[in-house]
């Protein structure tokens, strides 16, 4: 699977995604890292057994921390589905749905959504 985020890419975040319905598989996730909660992680969902939590993996597994390193994520620290990406000068991509509630980041770790 070819990545769906370049480091750069600005990210439209749908807060309320997850206080509607449960992640699904394939969902790329706004997390906290379980370890370190106030860290900000995009990842995609890959399980979502959700009674004990998601597996949730990154892109570039060498340079991934992911569910191999800190297990399933709670629901809990979900904190909203990534709804588009951009970058001035690129086209717009849809990553999942249309957002109702966006809110901004950065794909490399410069805003709020993280990085690997």
């Amino acid at each position: 699977m070819s990545p769906v985020l370049d480091d750069g890419d600005f990210l439209v975040v749908d807060t309320a995604a997850y206080r509607r319905e449960s992640p699904r598989p394939g969902d790329i996730a706004l997390v906290c890292d379980p370890r370190e909660p106030s860290r900000e992680l995009i990842k995609r969902v890959i399980d979502a057994g959700i009674g004990q939590g998601a597996w949730v993996e990154g892109e570039n597994p060498p340079a991934s921390t992911d569910s191999r390193h800190f297990g399933r994520v709670p629901r809990e620290l979900f904190r909203g589905r990534v709804v588009l990406r951009y970058w001035p000068g690129r086209p717009v991509s849809a990553a999942s749905f249309a957002s109702t509630r966006p809110s901004v980041g950065n794909a490399n770790g410069g805003g709020a959504a993280g990085s690997t």
